[in-house]
């Protein structure tokens, strides 16, 4: 047993103890590997050239799980928050009243990150590195990142079964 786990490096016992002592497994996801979702619940949000707006007064949320990597208070006495989900997407939205976090704090799509008090419109951007991602719509709450769904045939074939 001694030599096969020394002179083979994936042995079972290998990959068992390589898994527990290092620690330092770095895994770089890319913004289209998360299921985003809307910032606000329960209004309308639009979309302009990659950035997403709401009005009206309410909870602010996460498009996606990360933590928050910086808060700024604006000189309008409004807060910008930075959200980081990975090494290089990371979320900007501007135009908070009250942010609930401070920076290292780990947020959700689901919890409320602060409030708007209707005043000022939510200006929420996504960024890829550097660059904001405009390649995305919004339905029905979710955020579809810019891939092509279309099936190469028509949906009745499927359902009748003439397609296998």
């Amino acid at each position: 047993i001694l030599l096969t786990n020394i002179f083979w490096e994936d042995s079972g016992i290998n990959v068992f103890l390589r898994g527990v002592f290092n620690k330092e497994q770095t895994v770089s996801l890319e913004y289209s590997d998360f299921d985003a979702v809307s910032p606000v619940a329960d209004r309308e949000v639009s979309l302009t050239d990659g950035y997403m707006t709401a009005s009206g007064s309410g909870s602010v949320y996460a498009p996606v799980q990360g933590e928050v990597a910086s808060l700024i208070q604006l000189e309008n006495g409004l807060w910008e928050m930075t959200i980081a989900h990975s090494d290089t997407f990371s979320t900007k939205i501007s135009g908070l009243n009250i942010p609930f976090y401070e920076v290292g704090y780990t947020v959700y799509s689901t919890s409320p990150i602060g409030y708007c008090d209707g005043s000022q419109t939510i200006s929420v951007g996504m960024f890829d590195e550097e660059n904001l991602i405009t390649d995305y719509t919004i339905e029905n709450g979710n955020i579809v990142w810019g891939k092509d769904w279309d099936l190469v045939f028509p949906i009745e074939q499927l359902h009748k079964g003439e397609i296998l």
